[in-house]
């Protein structure tokens, strides 16, 4: 009996001790496998360690210029290029959905248009979710726009344009470089904040849109200072307002929507810096501080001044707050006006 209740305290001692021994190769696995999946960068001065891809979601244009002159800037300061990748289609989401998709290491990282806080209202669908598939690193720049009109049309200030589309509903038309761009957004935001009524005229990109501003043939356009300063100079456009918080240095006789008497009515492009879920925040960190010192840099703010930009430099937490502001405002015009891009 005695040497039965041996038996049984001896194999009691070993299933303890097995299973202490089970318990401690796991934690050790799960200690490896957390170790393997720790941050690629755990201290961010080592980061890049390789070529860094800035995908940009749309063609040519001057946040394509932008980007290509802060991948300069960053990859002089990090001794690593900055390769530009253009992927435009679908309003800018086939280009997210790719970086969405990255390892989220900082080495993928995209630079976004004001698509990313619009389509997701403006698309039944969209590849990504904005603050969760997609986290905010650098608030770049921002491009001012302003209210432009042909000639023909009867009004020298923006007080008489809104006066002419109220005596003449549905008269007026518009332009934009196509349903759901920026372009047709500022065109109904003028609409609903003015309460007038213009007939929205889709063009296939902003080039086509001031041919036919210039023919008389569309009337009213509200898009990039840089799209219409030339002509504005030479008195082939007239502009009306800058729907902006100030008047522009380009443009200092023109005042701002509000002076001019349309209240809440601010629409300007910007450009901003996002990388996938996951990305380390010591990492993200780190890009934003360069992506600041690379704005605040002299002759960057005025390379970019020339061309009618306004450096930003501002980091996740500036972005995160200036994008959600964007999408409820743009979620408004878009419901308002029933636009739907498929």
């Amino acid at each position: 009996m005695l040497s039965s209740f041996a038996l049984t305290i001896s194999n009691a001692i070993y299933l303890e001790l097995t299973l202490k021994s089970i318990v401690k190769t796991i934690a050790l696995a799960c200690l490896g496998a957390s170790l393997l999946a720790a941050p690629a960068f755990a201290n961010p001065s080592d980061f890049p360690t390789k070529p860094v891809r800035l995908v940009v979601p749309f063609g040519s244009g001057s946040l394509d210029a932008v980007a290509r002159s802060l991948g300069r800037q960053l990859g002089g300061k990090w001794k690593q290029p900055v390769v530009i990748e253009n992927k435009p289609g679908a309003g800018g989401n086939i280009g997210a959905d790719m970086v969405m998709k990255a390892e989220p290491d900082g080495q993928t990282l995209l630079f976004a248009g004001p698509s990313i806080a619009i389509n997701p209202v403006l698309y039944s669908s969209v590849p990504y979710r904005l603050m969760e598939d997609l986290i905010p690193v650098a608030d770049v720049v921002r491009i001012p726009y302003v209210i432009v009109v042909s000639p023909q049309v009867p009004a020298r200030t923006l007080k008489e344009l809104v006066d002419y589309a109220k005596a003449n509903p549905g008269v007026l038309n518009f332009g934009s470089g196509g349903v759901g761009t920026a372009s047709h957004l500022a065109g109904e935001l003028l609409k609903l904040r003015a309460g007038i009524q213009m007939v929205h005229i889709p063009h296939k990109g902003a080039a086509a849109t001031l041919t036919e501003l210039l023919a008389g043939r569309i009337h009213v356009a509200v898009d990039t200072v840089s799209q219409y300063k030339q002509y504005i100079e030479r008195g082939e456009l007239r502009a009306l307002a800058v729907p902006g918080p100030s008047r522009l240095p380009e443009l200092p006789n023109i005042p701002t929507a509000k002076e001019a008497g349309v209240a809440d009515l601010e629409v300007a492009a910007w450009g901003s810096v996002w990388a996938p879920r996951g990305t380390p925040p010591n990492v993200v960190d780190k890009i934003a501080n360069d992506i600041a010192a690379a704005t605040g840099d002299p002759s960057v703010r005025r390379d970019w001044a020339a061309l009618g930009m306004v450096p930003v430099g501002t980091g996740p937490a500036a972005l995160k707050t200036w994008s959600l502001n964007e999408a409820n405002k743009w979620s408004t015009v878009i419901k308002s006006a029933n636009i739907r891009a498929e």
